[in-house]
């Protein structure tokens, strides 16, 4: 037996904090205000003209007179609705005109801006205004959650300095945290109430401010009473455990727990002198079991195995069967005792989560990590503990960050939190708290489930051990996003769209968007009207296309809420903008945020506005400088240099000279310890024309909404087309799906538009193609009327060449009806990967054909994780058939096969023969040519056709029409 020692965390004097950073979401662009409506007030003599309806939310489709009904024509207005109750206080509502406002619905033909202007010149509105939009604001307002890297790591770290503490320059990977922001933005939010956390320790301060909220009954099993209070010699270890765990969230108080939104059992086996006996240990746990807790979380241990305390090891096991997941420290070690390499118990317990720790720069904690405190390191296992052993690591968690402590001059520090704690203590309420957060989304998961998800989506530490599992750190740091369920994975039914209009008519079709991942999918539909649109609500850390370049110094455009110091406090737009702040003393920085490239060369004139920030700090002032260059690798022009204090949200506007195709602006902030350079919602508007106005989304520019994976629900966007004022050609143009989507976050769906001058035999509503769920293609037609048509055909090619496009399909007979008729068919035969091109043929009965299209998809084969659904021996219907002068045999092999393909005349005789000797199972083709095998053409009539692959035979039958 080795020789038992029980193992706490190792602690440190609090030091003075001079770095701080905020929350990072993953929210996409949301718009300020909707695109398809505006909010007009009516004045009290047009109340008395028109005649509108009395209820909330009653729509109708005119004022009822024409000097306002003709205004909302020309606007686009396609109906009136009362915005407002009727309140009590009709004295109140006639003075304020509270109920003269009406929300007048638009189809998008027109801006927004240019609708406003029209209704507020109209002696009839006295007001117009957009109709702006609240998003939710998912950013806990918690103050010390700005100094936790764990959460959110932004390189605010700062690191020890011997005998001062912790005021060393800021240090960190950029982005190496445990995604906890990201998670907290899904449907369990900051965790639920009855997922309870059983904290077993030296007690919990439950009366702390930032705990009271969230602590249920518990027990003290040191001194046998039921107060659990943290008060033992050496307080307030359970304290910093609970607030690391589940500090009550988004109170504005203190500090943010991983599950801030759970409940804390604290569970006291500290008695009056301070010790921890295993006794105490074995009854908290049991007491955990029988009273409801869903997790356990040890920060102890002792250097011994599973099997010298035998109850300890039975007790653990009663509680996982009950359900129980259970963590515990894996050990801390000193400086001079680096080799102490072994896990401690009872992290090393078969049935407990070992949970070791990890530094702010990817990885293990160490003496010589970059945290700078260079007394203690993280215990790992040993060489010959394989991955999943018990004595090995399984997940690191990160450590020294900002947690509760008792309240007042008790515990660590004379305030009521301790900025510093450390230690494995630290890191393995975190990775409880995750598990926590885990069982809130599916309260259903077994502790072994919990683990599964936890290791398997960990981000991997490789400076010491390499790519994957090792002895050091585990599976990684544990990613609380990550692990919640499968990332969101968007879908669309159409990746194409296709519609034919007569000139001065309009259509719509449908597009879905969908949600196969487990996570909540967020999601953007648009068509791109402005040169420039940012406002840093970004998809993942650094917004899309944007670029950074350090011109002195290495110090980071990061995305957070407001300015360091809270002048702003808040984003202008959203709930993230763009800071460039610097926390050492000792150098200053510059660095330029660099725009994608934006297109201006078809304007005649372009503007940037941007919202700008720079608060002074005791007399320091950043700058900020902007930029242009007319191409990427062009040198830069100054436009304008911001060098004031300047403390609140800011608008500036600068007119952009020398357009061009390739344009690109940068904001230089230069820091000089003040509270940082901010800018916001930054804008690049070009006066030219916009040739894409055709096509809408939800009757505006943009549609944004999120799907909850879990339902797997879906949303549909209307998609508009407008040909009034087109003369007749064909328009294309792109619309978008942007998300949080880890597969594909950015779909881009070409969208053509092709103006009639006269209606055809057949005038086509839409033709569309799309991946069916078995990786086939789905192309569907929709005609508005038929008159005199024989059928359909589909053609295929991998390139933009209708006259080298292949038939696809046999003849879809058409219905001639004047209603709106709806066709399918589905190409079964792709095999390559490639971008495909469709047409729809039609074929009238006169003869005459015409081509619709084309439609482009890309094809890509099932990955090597996706089941293919399986082949059968079958031989398939000739297409076209009736043909000429050729035509497609097709068929399928379950199994590799020796193939020959028999054509008969009327008479039983063979006239052709093919032969194939295919080496693996799949779906195959070749094409007939109408001759016989002397290759003369053959006759018009009716042919068979018979297959024989192994003792499959098959005929079919096929018409040759010349």
């Amino acid at each position: 037996m080795r020789k038992m020692m029980l193992v706490l965390s190792v602690f440190v004097t609090m030091g003075m904090v001079l770095s701080a950073a905020a929350l990072r979401e993953t929210h996409i662009t949301r718009p300020m205000f909707a695109e398809d409506r505006v909010k007009i007030k009516l004045t009290t003599e047009a109340m008395g003209k028109s005649t509108l309806p009395e209820g909330l939310y009653a729509e109708s489709m005119s004022f009822g007179f024409d000097e306002l009904d003709q205004l909302v024509s020309r606007g686009g207005g396609t109906k009136i609705v009362r915005a407002h109750r009727r309140v009590k206080d009709r004295d109140w509502e006639t003075k304020t005109g509270f109920d003269r406002w009406f929300i007048v619905m638009l189809d998008g033909r027109q801006k927004i801006t240019d609708v406003l202007a029209g209704f507020k010149d109209n002696p009839y509105i006295e007001d117009a205004i957009p109709e702006y939009i609240a998003h939710r604001l998912n950013v806990p307002n918690d103050p010390y959650y700005n100094m936790s890297w764990g959460h959110n790591n932004v390189a605010q770290f700062p690191a020890y300095v011997s005998n001062y503490g912790h005021i060393g320059a800021a240090v960190g990977t950029i982005g190496y945290d445990t995604n906890a922001w990201q998670a907290w933005d899904q449907t369990q939010g900051y965790g639920s109430s009855s997922i309870v956390i059983a904290i077993i320790d030296s007690g919990v301060d439950y009366e702390h401010a930032d705990l009271a909220a969230n602590c249920v009954a518990g027990y003290d099993y040191g001194d046998d009473d039921n107060d659990p209070m943290d008060d033992a010699p050496d307080e307030g270890h359970g304290t910093c455990c609970a607030g690391i765990a589940a500090a009550v969230a988004n109170n504005g108080v203190g500090v943010i727990g991983v599950a801030g939104g759970c409940s804390i059992m604290p569970l006291k086996i500290a008695d009056s002198n301070g010790d921890m006996y295993f006794t105490y240990i074995e009854n908290a746990i049991s007491h955990a079991a029988d009273n409801g807790a869903d997790v356990i979380s040890m920060s102890l241990g002792a250097y011994i195995e599973e099997g010298d305390i035998p109850t300890t090891d039975v007790v653990i096991e009663a509680a996982y069967d009950a359900g129980v997941v259970i963590f515990a420290a894996t050990g801390n070690y000193s400086s001079q005792s680096p080799d102490q390499d072994y896990v401690n118990y009872p992290a090393n317990h078969t049935d407990v989560i070992a949970v070791a720790a990890s530094s702010p720069t990817a990885q293990r904690k160490s003496y010589t990590s970059s945290d700078n405190e260079t007394w203690w390191g993280s215990i790992y296992g040993l060489t010959s503990d394989p991955a999943d052993d018990p004595a090995a690591v399984d997940i690191t968690g990160p450590t020294i960050l900002p947690a509760t402590d008792v309240s007042g001059a008790a515990g660590y520090s004379t305030g009521d939190y301790y900025i510093w704690f450390n230690g494995t203590s630290c890191a393995t309420p975190y990775v409880a708290g995750a598990a926590a957060l885990v069982l809130s989304r599916t309260p259903s998961l077994t502790p072994a489930q919990v683990r599964t998800r936890l290791v398997s989506t960990a981000t991997d530490i490789t400076n010491e051990g390499g790519t994957g599992w090792d002895r050091y750190t585990g599976y990684g740091l544990v990613n609380v996003y990550g692990a919640l369920g499968t990332a969101p994975a968007a879908t669309v039914d159409s990746t194409s769209f296709y519609i034919e209009l007569v000139t001065g008519n309009i259509g719509s079709r449908s597009l879905t968007v969908g949600n196969t991942g487990e996570m909540v999918l967020k999601y953007t539909a648009y068509r791109e009207i402005r040169a420039l649109d940012e406002s840093y609500e970004r998809v993942g850390y650094f917004p899309a296309e944007w670029t950074q370049q350090n011109v002195s110094g290495n110090t980071c455009w990061i995305f957070l809420p407001g300015a360091f110091g809270g002048s702003p406090s808040s984003a202008y737009d959203g709930t993230l903008n763009a800071r460039l702040f610097l926390a050492s003393t000792s150098s200053n920085a510059t660095t330029k945020l660099i725009s994608p490239s934006l297109d201006l060369s078809d304007a005649t004139a372009a503007t940037l506005t941007f919202y700008h920030a720079q608060a002074a700090w005791d007399g320091d002032q950043d700058q900020l400088k902007v930029y242009y260059r007319t191409s990427a690798g062009g040198s830069w022009t100054l436009l304008q240099t911001y060098t004031s204090d300047v403390t609140s949200w800011t608008q500036r506007t600068i007119n952009l000279p020398n357009l061009s195709s390739d344009y690109f602006i940068a904001f230089e902030g230069i820091t000089n310890y003040g509270h940082g350079v901010c800018i916001d919602e930054v804008v690049v508007t070009r006066q030219a024309p916009e040739p894409d106005s055709w096509l809408t989304v939800a009757g505006g520019v943009s549609s944004s909404g999120s799907i909850d994976g879990i339902a797997k629900d879906q949303d549909v966007v209307t998609i508009g087309f407008n040909a009034t004022g087109l003369p007749p050609g064909i328009y294309s143009t792109t619309m978008y799906v942007d998300s949080n989507s880890a597969t594909n976050p950015n779909i881009s769906i070409p969208c053509t538009l092709k103006v009639l001058d006269e209606p055809l035999p057949v005038e086509l509503a839409s033709f569309t193609a799309a991946i069916s769920t078995d990786n086939y293609v789905n192309l569907t037609w929709v005609t508005q009327t038929e008159t005199g048509v024989q059928g359909f055909y589909v053609l295929r090619n991998d390139s933009e060449d209708l006259a080298t496009a292949l038939t696809v399909s046999e003849l879809v007979p058409a219905t001639n009806t004047s209603q709106q008729q709806t066709y399918a068919f589905t190409d079964r035969e792709l095999q390559e990967e490639g971008t495909y091109y469709y047409w729809l043929q039609n074929s009238d009965l006169d003869g005459t054909v015409d081509f619709h299209g084309p439609v482009s998809i890309a094809y890509s084969s099932l990955g090597a994780g996706t089941p293919s659904i399986p082949l059968a021996t079958a031989l398939y219907p000739a297409y076209p058939n009736p043909f000429n002068p050729s035509t497609n045999l097709s068929y399928s092999l379950a199994e590799p096969s020796q193939v020959s393909i028999d054509i008969y005349n009327q008479r039983g005789q063979i006239v052709r023969s093919y032969y194939k000797e295919h080496n693996a199972a799949g779906r195959f083709s070749l094409s007939f040519d109408g001759r016989d095998s002397n290759g003369e053409p053959l006759s018009s009539g009716i042919y068979l056709y018979r297959m024989r692959a192994g003792a499959f035979s098959q005929f079919r039958k096929m018409v040759l029409c010349k």
